[in-house]
C-alpha cells in the first residue's frame, strides 16, 4: 500500500509525469475508533458508471494475506470515525 500511495506518486512526479487521483464512492457504512488516517481494503464494483467500495474484513492495510481479495485501498481521513455509504473518497488501486 505504502508503495502505491507514497513511492509511486514520486516517482511519477520525478519522472515529470501527470499524477491521476481518483476517487470511489463507499458502498457500505464503515467505522474506524482510533484518530489516525486509515487505508481501508475494499473491492470495487462498476454499479451504472460509478465505482462503488466494499469494505473487506481484515487486519488493515498491513494485511497481506487479505490483497488477494481486493482492488485497492480508500484512505479514509484521521478527523473522522464514522463513514456514511454514499461519501467519495480518494482510491488507491493496485488492481482492477
Amino acid at each position: 500500500m505504502c508503495f502505491y500511495r507514497y513511492i509511486k506518486p514520486w516517482l511519477i512526479k520525478s519522472l515529470r509525469g501527470n499524477i491521476k487521483s481518483s476517487h470511489t464512492i463507499l458502498a457500505k457504512d464503515f467505522s474506524f475508533k482510533p484518530a489516525l488516517t486509515y487505508f481501508l481494503q475494499v473491492k470495487v464494483e462498476n454499479e451504472k458508471g460509478q465505482l462503488m467500495a466494499y469494505p473487506q474484513v481484515g487486519g488493515g492495510s498491513g494485511d497481506f494475506a487479505n490483497l488477494k481479495e481486493v482492488d485497492g485501498f480508500i484512505e479514509l481521513p484521521a478527523d473522522t470515525t464514522e463513514f456514511k455509504a454514499g461519501q467519495a473518497y480518494p482510491f488507491i488501486q493496485f488492481r482492477i
